[in-house]
């Protein structure tokens, strides 16, 4: 049990889904389109964007690259995305000196909760992966978060549930549409990686390329649904305002298409004011698990490179009674850093960078060719 997890919790104030579930209407068409690009997969990994760098900036031993593209979620699936998250925007961290003219290594980097713009990662995992390693990065924007943020949204909350599975969706598309353009530009081998938030939404995205790719998941597991319904995240979440949206959710839930895959122990009654009901409850995680659980979605190619780092004593995302990563993606490594998620994500940056280093190094020599077929 990690002590800070459950302090740090207590000293935020800001609260999730203050406008409840999302629309029936959303959360079915997300559904469609969940289903129609987990049948064909092959969508996503042929995203492509018109990729516009529109400021460079060069240091001692590494060069800086700000861009963006229009999200291929906004441009073939509209109504999705707010207008303010329809422009995608990344920032590129490259070494000045490459392992090699045939070998030059990407990691696109996704936000954790909270990781608006880009100085936390560039600063904590880029500019070390580029001096040390010779491994460049792309920081991208998570869709409502940094200058992509809706009106209206308060710093990181997401005004409804459906907007987590929207970020989820948007970010997998934008991920493939990096990848196409790295492999254009002749970058490679390519990777993935992210913290908390970011370590899950890169476990979506790496699912959907149909190539070998480094894979590595910082402070996440196997699914988001744990976080919501027994992590100490569960107190952030407006719960008498999804109580009284139960009406939106009853929709869905009884049309038979949702249904959950993990095991929690849940609240037998409400805990008091402010607490969730048993129904809110479990339609949470039956929610959370349909759009997130890893056993839902393709698995990585089998040459892919997974190393999965975990905090021993996690509060925001326990991994008890829920599917082992490890059952999900067999050829994944699991390596145990100290500590519980917050103390992790400020000391533990060198085995996260450990992680990305060695995950590149473990692909097949052949990937950056394979890559490009």
């Amino acid at each position: 049990m990690s002590l800070t997890d459950r302090l740090y919790r207590q000293f935020i104030y800001t609260k999730f889904f203050t406008k409840g579930w999302g629309s029936s209407e959303t959360l079915f068409r997300l559904l469609a389109l969940r289903d129609a690009l987990l049948q064909n997969p092959q969508q996503i990994a042929a995203s492509k964007g018109s990729v516009n760098i529109s400021e460079s900036r060069s240091h001692d031993n590494y060069e800086v690259h700000t861009g963006n593209f229009q999200s291929p979620l906004a441009e073939f699936h509209p109504g999705f995305l707010p207008k303010e998250s329809e422009l995608a925007q990344f920032q590129m961290v490259l070494p000045k000196s490459w392992p090699s003219s045939n070998r030059k290594p990407i990691c696109v980097q996704l936000a954790g909760t909270g990781d608006h713009r880009y100085w936390r990662r560039r600063k904590l995992l880029a500019k070390p992966l580029a001096t040390e390693n010779g491994i460049g990065s792309i920081l991208l924007e998570n869709p409502f978060y940094g200058v992509r943020k809706p009106l209206g949204q308060t710093r990181s909350a997401l005004q409804h549930v459906s907007d987590l599975f929207v970020m989820g969706l948007g970010l997998a598309l934008e991920t493939a549409a990096l990848f196409n353009w790295c492999l254009e530009q002749g970058y490679g081998p390519l990777g993935i990686t992210g913290i908390s938030m970011g370590g899950h939404m890169a476990s979506i995205s790496s699912t959907f390329w149909l190539k070998p790719i480094a894979i590595v998941p910082c402070l996440s597991w196997s699914t988001a649904s744990v976080a919501f319904s027994q992590g100490v995240f569960k107190d952030a979440c407006t719960w008498q305002v999804l109580e009284k949206d139960m009406e939106q959710a009853s929709k869905i839930r009884d049309s038979g298409k949702i249904r959950s895959l993990s095991d929690p122990v849940l609240p037998s009654a409400a805990q008091g004011k402010g607490k969730p009901s048993l129904e809110a409850l479990t339609f949470m995680l039956e929610l959370m698990d349909t759009f997130t659980h890893l056993s839902s979605f393709p698995k990585p190619h089998p040459d892919s490179s997974i190393i999965s780092v975990v905090a021993k004593d996690d509060e925001y995302m326990p991994r008890t009674r829920v599917t082992p990563l490890t059952e999900v993606w067999q050829n994944c490594e699991v390596r145990l850093v100290a500590g519980g998620h917050i103390q992790s994500y400020v000391v533990h940056h060198d085995s996260f960078q450990k992680a990305i280093s060695d995950a590149f190094d473990r692909l097949p020599a052949n990937a950056t060719l394979h890559a490009t077929n």
